[in-house]
């Protein structure tokens, strides 16, 4: 029942992003739609425009769909029923819970990993453009920016940590505490599983990654904070926001030593507009300022704790506001967080909270201009 319980939470964002379009947005008007911008930021990608309400109906029509395809394709793959439920709805949710205390890894199956990549990579994807793609209109798609700069992301991280874990030339430990050996079919599906995981913020976990090299743990801190596309259920900053973030630096950095060019931001086909900027830079810097503020309070609460160390806090904090689930040291992929004092699983849950209903949209709806007619 527990079990059943955490999944079916997991699978509020899916709920709550449905309930959303289909009950509180039309009847918002103006309000309803700068809510929608602050979930899904960013140019809209060209062609997918379609009623609120269609969406929302149709949105849970390709999820259910989805969970029953990966469902059945566990089955295949050798999973009870049961396993294969659970950890479908936890993966279209990104939400990473298992039924096996090895996670993922405890089933020691390639193949349920390969079936796990790419569902968690369909997760992690803009909702509309799962929508034009089951219309027909799959050009679409490529031609989104933040999702090539998605895949682009996946592809980097993915190479990086397998060459650094080839370049170690040591065994793989799994979560299940075996040892693998480091073989290039071991390396692969061990790290690209992790990328797609981290990146996606679903957090399943098949190898004990505090053991692997300072490279592939670098790289695994920056995809955390990352996160998914934007309209999806993934956590972390989202990739059209880093982007979106990287392209103003470029642009404000040759205004500095040419001032007189004046060149529009552009994302794709559409102009970047002064408001979207500033929103821009202003949630990128307020989810670092709460990384900060969540690493030092959990020293704090755990100021008597010798588990409760730097990389512990400062990657526990990283981990719960990006929704990822398992951090480094103390609170790794085969750590867990149940030896924190109840202060800090409270904050810790506030943390969680924040992250997964997106800082912004939170705030928004509590203002009491928010509701104003405008």
């Amino acid at each position: 029942v527990v079990i059943v319980c955490s999944l079916l939470s997991a699978d509020s964002g899916i709920t709550t992003t449905t309930v959303l379009f289909v009950a509180v947005l039309p009847s918002l008007g103006a309000g309803g739609k700068k809510l929608f911008k602050i979930e899904a930021p960013g140019p809209e990608p060209k062609g997918v425009r379609p009623h609120i309400r269609e969406t929302a109906r149709f949105l849970w029509l390709i999820y259910v769909s989805l969970t029953l395809i990966q469902i059945i394709a566990y089955k295949f793959a050798g999973l009870p029923w049961f396993d294969a439920s659970c950890h479908a709805l936890s993966t279209l949710a990104t939400g990473g819970f298992s039924t096996q205390n090895g996670n993922i890894g405890g089933y020691d199956s390639r193949l349920v990993s390969i079936i796990t990549i790419v569902f968690m990579v369909i997760a992690s994807m803009n909702f509309g453009l799962i929508y034009a793609a089951t219309r027909g209109r799959l050009r679409i798609i490529w031609e989104d920016s933040e999702f090539r700069c998605y895949l682009f992301l996946l592809a980097i991280g993915s190479v990086v940590i397998v060459c650094s874990l080839l370049s170690a030339d040591s065994g793989i430990t799994t979560t299940t505490g075996t040892i693998q050996p480091a073989t290039i079919p071991n390396v692969l599906t061990q790290g690209v599983f992790t990328a797609v995981s981290i990146q996606t913020n679903t957090g399943f976990t098949t190898a004990n990654y505090n053991t692997w090299p300072f490279v592939a743990k670098a790289v695994i801190v920056m995809m955390m904070l990352i996160g998914g596309c934007a309209g999806s259920t993934a956590g972390g900053i989202k990739i059209i926001r880093v982007w979106l973030a990287f392209r103003i630096m470029l642009s404000e950095l040759e205004r500095a030593f040419r001032p007189n060019v004046v060149r529009p931001l552009k994302v794709g086909k559409s102009n970047i507009d002064p408001e979207l900027k500033l929103a821009t830079i202003a949630y990128v810097l307020g989810v670092l300022v709460l990384f900060s503020i969540g690493a030092g309070t959990l020293m704090v609460l755990e100021s008597g704790n010798p588990k409760c160390n730097i990389a512990t806090a400062a990657t526990a904090s990283i981990a719960t506001i990006c929704t990822v689930g398992p951090g480094f040291a103390n609170v790794g992929a085969i750590e867990n967080y149940g030896w924190f004092s109840d202060a800090s699983k409270l904050f810790l849950c506030l943390l969680m909270a924040i992250g997964r209903l997106e800082v912004f949209a939170v705030l928004v709806l509590i203002t009491p201009r928010f509701w104003r007619s405008t």
